[in-house]
């Protein structure tokens, strides 16, 4: 046995709760109001009425009295927390997208942290053909032993009202401002009215004189989403302890007791048995039942879910599992006849047998392989949930992504179980819709592998692919492909740009591309030359080495003077990693120049190099890197983006003349970022196209059926603070090739660099 009674609390904090203290109520991102009305039906409406909680095997619900207490007093008490826990709003979406967040925040932020079971169990349900059609939400609930189904709920608009009996002033919380009479020695608040949590939080406050800290909670905190695979990770999780704190806004302490109905929301069970376990008042009615106090609730449609999410204790002694009331009565009458008594309590004794919080391990192994339909199901739920949490994104790219989920699951059921080739196609365009440059996909038990590669340089030039250099037979630079086995090029590019995730046009086509240079059978290519010649080629693959030789964007010229370019005190460097994975030699040649008419930077590929130390050569004063935001939260209800900045001083050797910034499409993520460090510059013009738009580090996420996404798992802006994800690097000169520059060998980005800068032709 535990034995509670008020102890010394002396740490008084502001709760980090929007619009609640207590293991408060889920919702959509702001501003997203969702038509609940279509999609799957999986809200459990039964035309009798039934709840899911009822389908679940409720015992005898009681009827919350009103403060006439014209029930007679009469308490059941309930020994099941979920018959103890009233269920908050209704979803806001569809509801297939709220059960997709409710699931991934249980999995995360519940006690167990078992992620990888699971997203077992949600296979498992959602196998049957029709488990999206049948009562899912009661299903779901009754899987999961720390969730539980309930109805959503109304909160009453009833004005807040004070009746005072004798010396004892009686609260109704309600909506508008109440007054406590002076001559009030003792408050009852009747919470069987179903007022809001913030009404009944400005009621509780009545009874306070100050501010006071009542306890902690334990939270599962993440700093990001930390990646599933077992490599390096940015992100972290942890668990931190927050204070719980009522705001006392009354004119004096005053003894307090509340009238308890049987079902309470998370947030106002946190209250009442945090006021009990501290002494400062007494339950007349029905238990409090620290589960529900532990719970986050989810609408679900015309349901939800309540799932618990974190560890409740008062110096650092967990609840009791049920907070016993001082007096079993739901008569107003009898609770005035005993408020002298019920001014003396005792401690509270209960036992703790409800599971703590495990700590969580990110690469707890790896998802199942089996495609069932359960799985496919499964992974798009996860993935959906997944990037619900922790895309930093959505007010930028909007919320395509929600129609996106319900589209793809569509498509789901018409594909046969096991079809892996068909389920990337629809993972693809799922991911589409996130918009994010760094949102892959892939199948990690897949056996669909092309026969080869094509050694091709392709880029894009008034939204067709032409080949820059080549290595493979029968194709040639500057040809433009016109159609891929009689499918016109444009058509193709229109399906294949709608499977990949990218913030800009151009950096989606570079993805396409590459999947175009893959070889499968004997695929027929239409080209046409720069002479308007056109002809059929059968493409085939060429050998490993050559495909690495050709570079991916760019050009693979070694760094140095451009005396053949007629500017030989211009000095280039390649930015590749394939030409320059390291930059001290380029730094120490600089160095030793002394003074240079310019330097032009290509940064059309990826580098290796150390592009911050890089970057030091090229400020003149203290500067920074981009803000790295992290999305940040603590327990379900505290989110907030946390910004790192990484600062640096100037190198020993600074170039002051002239530079050149190229970039392309290909430009991306830590390509961007060195751009991001040095384009702000006076001396600084950026020439070639526009970048990917994507920057930051990315996440992994494991779904069921083997299949892995990632994402982009910060929040990134420029070191002004100003936006980037979707802007990227904007030339100031902008350059489009032409074929028959391919053809001729010429590097027309290059060659504009050295126009800008007054050399050459």
């Amino acid at each position: 046995m535990t034995e509670w009674a008020g102890r010394g609390l002396g740490v008084i904090a502001t709760m980090l709760v929007a619009g609640s203290v207590g293991c408060g109520e889920g919702s959509p991102p702001a501003g997203e109001q969702a038509d609940t009305s279509t999609g799957a039906d999986i809200a459990g409406d039964a035309t009798d009425g039934s709840s899911p909680s009822d389908a679940a095997g409720d015992d005898a619900v009681e009827p919350d009295a009103g403060p006439d207490g014209s029930d007679g007093g009469a308490v059941t008490q309930v020994s099941d927390w979920c018959d103890a826990v009233r269920g908050g709003s209704p979803g806001a979406r569809d509801p297939l997208n709220d059960l997709a967040r409710a699931h991934v925040g249980q999995r995360l932020f519940g006690p167990t942290a078992d992620w990888l079971g699971a997203d077992a169990t949600l296979v498992g349900l959602l196998d049957a053909d029709d488990a999206l059609q049948s009562e899912l939400v009661a299903t779901y609930a009754g899987a999961f032993p720390d969730v539980c189904a309930a109805e959503a709920t109304d909160t009453s608009d009833a004005a807040a009202a004070v009746t005072m009996h004798g010396q004892v002033a009686v609260i109704s919380p309600g909506t508008g401002a109440v007054t406590v009479p002076q001559a009030a020695e003792r408050l009852i608040i009747d919470l069987r009215i179903a007022a809001s949590d913030d009404d009944i939080a400005a009621a509780l406050g009545l009874s306070l004189e100050a501010d006071l800290t009542v306890g902690e909670r334990r939270v599962r905190a993440f700093h990001g989403f930390p990646a599933q695979d077992t490599g390096w990770t940015h992100y972290e999780a942890s668990t931190e302890t927050l204070p719980i704190t009522i705001a006392g806004t009354g004119d004096q302490d005053r003894a307090l007791v509340l009238i308890t109905p049987q079902r309470l929301s998370p947030a106002v069970a946190t209250w009442v048995g945090a006021l009990r376990l501290a002494g400062r008042a007494a339950i007349a009615g029905h238990d409090v039942h620290a589960a529900v106090a532990e719970s986050w609730w989810s609408g679900v449609g015309h349901n939800g879910l309540a799932w618990r999410a974190c560890g409740l204790s008062v110096g650092g002694v967990r609840w009791p599992d049920i907070i016993r009331a001082d007096l079993e009565t739901t008569s107003l009458d009898e609770v005035l006849q005993s408020v002298s008594s019920l001014s003396n309590l005792g401690p509270v004794l209960g036992t703790t047998n409800r599971s703590d919080l495990a700590t969580y391990a990110r690469d707890a192994g790896l998802p199942g392989s089996e495609l069932s339909r359960g799985a496919m199901r499964a992974a798009l739920l996860v993935a959906y949930g997944t990037l619900d949490w922790f895309y930093a994104y959505f007010d930028l790219v909007g919320r395509d992504l929600d129609d996106a989920l319900l589209t793809a699951l569509d498509e789901v059921d018409a594909t046969a179980p096991g079809d892996r080739v068909a389920m990337k196609r629809i993972m693809g365009r799922f991911m589409h819709d996130l918009y994010d440059g760094h949102g892959f996909y892939w199948d990690d038990a897949s056996e669909d592998w092309p026969d080869g590669w094509m050694a091709l340089q392709i880029q894009q030039i008034d939204g067709l692919p032409v080949v820059r250099r080549s290595l493979t037979p029968g194709i040639e630079a500057g040809d433009t492909v016109l159609a891929v086995d009689a499918t016109p090029i444009d058509q193709w590019y229109e399906e294949a740009m709608g499977r990949y995730s990218a913030a800009s046009d151009g950096y989606r086509f570079v993805l396409a591309t590459d999947e175009l240079k893959e070889v499968r059978g004997a695929p027929q290519w239409e080209l046409r030359d720069p002479d308007g010649v056109e002809r059929v080629v059968t493409a085939q693959a060429a050998s490993w080495d050559d495909v690495e030789a050709l570079p991916w964007g760019g050009t693979d010229r070694p760094s140095g003077w451009l005396s053949d370019l007629g500017a030989p005190d211009v000095y280039f460097v390649n930015m590749a990693n394939a030409v320059t994975p390291e930059h001290q030699g380029v730094v120490a040649e600089l160095a030793s120049a002394g003074d240079t008419a310019a330097v032009i930077l290509d940064m059309r590929d990826y580098p290796y190099l150390d592009i911050y130390e890089f970057a030091r050569s090229f400020n003149p004063e203290h500067f920074s890197a981009p803000l790295f935001g992290f999305p940040t939260w603590r327990g379900p209800w505290s989110y907030a983006l946390e910004f790192e900045a990484w600062e640096f001083d100037p190198a020993p050797h600074v170039v002051d003349s002239p530079v050149i910034l190229m970039v392309s499409n290909k430009s991306v993520s830590a390509a961007e970022c060195f751009a991001q460090m040095v384009m702000g510059l006076d001396n600084v013009t950026v020439v070639g196209q526009q970048s990917a738009s994507t920057n930051g580090t990315i996440t992994t996420a494991w779904l069921p059926g083997r299949w892995e996404i990632t994402f982009t798992g910060m929040r990134l802006l420029n070191p002004d603070e100003s936006e980037f994800h979707g802007i990227g690097v904007v030339p100031d000169v902008e350059v489009t090739p032409t074929p028959a520059q391919f053809a001729a060998g010429v590097d027309p980005e290059l060659e504009a660099a050295v126009t800008v800068l007054g050399f050459g032709d």
